[in-house]
């Protein structure tokens, strides 16, 4: 995990409900080695908000829902 997630965070996420988009991608992003910031920066939002989403501990805003779910779609698809 060189892109700085800790096991610990990890574990967070995994735990985490995988019913929830933030989830499904915090997922991916582990799995992928992608670093949140780049996450952040593609969808406009702070890595600290990511980071909650990627955890479940908070939801996605309907703003910013359709940028996640077609990020999930495509890097699900490599």
């Amino acid at each position: 995990m060189s892109n700085g997630y800790s096991s610990r965070f990890a574990l967070a996420v995994n735990s985490a409900d995988t019913r929830k988009l933030g989830v499904q991608l915090g997922n991916i992003c582990i799995d992928l080695d992608i670093p949140a910031i780049e996450v952040a920066e593609h969808v406009g939002v702070s890595r600290a908000t990511i980071y909650n989403w990627f955890k479940g501990i908070t939801n996605i805003p309907p703003a910013y829902r359709d940028a996640v779910q077609d990020l999930v779609t495509r890097l699900t698809a490599k």
